[in-house]
C-alpha cells in the first residue's frame, strides 16, 4: 500500500492563498474606482480656532523657544499658543 505525499495538498493550499490574494487586490482595485471618479475634495473657507499647547519642565529658555518657533510659522489663521509652564523656571 502506497502511503500519500503531503505536497499535493500543501501545493493545492498553496494555490487557495494565493487566489484568495489576487482576489482581494482586484476586489480593492474595484472598490477605489468610484473614490477616484467622485473629484476632489472641497477646502473650506473658514477653518475652526486651533489650540496648540506646549508644556514645559526645566527646560532651557532657549529650547522653550526654539519650540515656539513651528506654532508661531504656522498658517493656521486663528490659533492660539499656550506654553504649560511647571512653575520652577524664572
Amino acid at each position: 500500500m502506497r502511503t500519500r505525499s503531503p505536497d499535493g495538498t500543501v501545493s493545492i493550499l498553496l494555490l487557495a492563498a494565493k487566489s484568495h490574494g489576487l482576489l482581494i487586490l482586484f476586489l480593492g482595485y474595484f472598490q477605489t474606482i468610484g473614490s477616484a471618479k467622485a473629484g476632489a475634495f472641497s477646502v473650506p473657507s473658514t477653518f475652526p480656532s486651533v489650540d496648540v499647547f506646549i508644556p514645559t519642565y526645566n527646560e532651557p529658555i532657549d529650547v522653550v523657544r526654539r519650540t515656539l518657533i513651528g506654532p508661531s510659522r504656522s498658517s493656521i489663521p486663528d490659533k492660539t499658543v499656550y506654553v504649560l509652564d511647571d512653575g520652577t523656571p524664572p
